[in-house]
Parts: structure tokens; C-alpha cells; sequence
């Protein structure tokens, strides 16, 4: 990972208030976001009345399979948060009616979800499709211009370790592999 701001931001906020980092806080930070997701899905479930929904959702988020996120703090906070700022900016980008404040949300909670962990960036490509689909060209290239700056914020000065691949091989060939998977 490159930029993890939310991470650091989180750490420093323990180390001050703390006087030194306190790991049990910051993972209660990270699980706190869980509960963040399935508030998320729950709004979705809720529009569409299907209350069932509601039971696999919590047993898939809220069990001890993930234990070393629920447990490791940077893990914990970078996982968990990543998915909810995800969720939180395709929800605001896919809801009935996309207004100017809705749509800036979604840029916002993307831009968190980038500083967050570098999976955050596939919210981009997401992103472009809906609008894509909406129709909605105005925004699609706003959101592609941003989108830009996204990137460039996030690899500016990025120094791959030695024995690390480039990003566009490890693009095709591993991310590839992985959807074919």
C-alpha cells in the first residue's frame, strides 16, 4: 500500500490522545466500520423490503472467520473501512435520483476509499460504469477527470520494491488471472 492516510490518521489520533499507539482502540475503530457496512446493506435491503436479506448479511459480516482483521488494528482498519467507503460511494452513485450533493458524496467517499487501502481504486472503474450506464455523460467525465487526479495523487512518488513486477504487468497478468480464477 502506498497512500494510507486513514490508517496514519488513525494511529496519530491514538498517539496523541493516548500518548502512545493503543491497538485495541484502533481495532475497535476498524470492526466499528462492519457495523458501518451492514447499516449500508440494510438501507439497501430496506428499499427493496426484503427483510430476509437481512440474516445472511449479518452472519457473512459478523462472524470469526476474518479473526486476523477483527484482530490485527491496521488490518481491521484499512479491510474493513475500504469496503465500507466503497459501498458508502457506489450507494450515493446508485440511489433513485443522482443530485449534484449525492454525486460529490460518491467522489468524496471514494477519495477516502483510495487513502484508505490501494484496493480503493477499483471504485473507479466501478464508478465510470454506472454513470456509463446511467447515461449520464456530464458526470461521467467529470468523474474520469477526477478520477485522473485520484490516480495521480496516489502513485505520485510511488517506488515499487525491487523485486515487485510494474503495475501495468502485474495488471494484466495477476489481476487477470484472478478474475479468470
Amino acid at each position: 500500500e502506498h497512500r494510507i492516510i486513514y490508517d496514519k490518521l488513525w494511529f496519530y489520533i491514538s498517539y496523541v490522545t493516548n500518548g502512545q499507539i493503543d491497538f485495541n482502540l484502533l481495532a475497535l475503530v476498524g470492526n466499528l466500520s462492519l457495523i458501518g457496512v451492514f447499516v449500508v446493506l440494510a438501507k439497501r435491503v430496506e428499499i427493496s423490503n426484503d427483510y430476509l436479506f437481512l440474516f445472511p448479511i449479518a452472519a457473512l459480516l459478523f462472524n470469526l472467520t476474518s479473526w486476523e482483521n477483527i484482530t490485527f488494528s491496521m488490518a481491521g482498519l484499512s479491510n474493513f473501512t475500504v469496503v465500507l467507503f466503497s459501498l458508502l460511494s457506489l450507494s450515493f452513485l446508485t440511489g433513485k435520483e443522482l443530485t449534484n450533493q449525492r454525486f460529490w458524496l460518491s467522489v468524496f467517499f471514494g477519495f477516502l476509499a483510495i487513502c484508505t487501502q490501494g484496493g480503493g481504486v477499483f471504485v473507479v472503474p466501478v464508478s465510470l460504469l454506472v454513470l456509463a450506464l446511467q447515461k449520464d455523460y456530464a458526470r461521467l467525465k467529470n468523474y474520469a477527470v477526477i478520477s485522473v487526479l485520484f490516480f495521480l495523487f496516489y502513485f505520485i512518488g510511488y517506488q515499487a520494491p525491487e523485486e515487485s513486477t510494474s503495475i501495468i504487468d502485474s495488471l494484466l497478468y495477476f489481476k487477470m488471472r484472478s478474475f479468470l480464477f
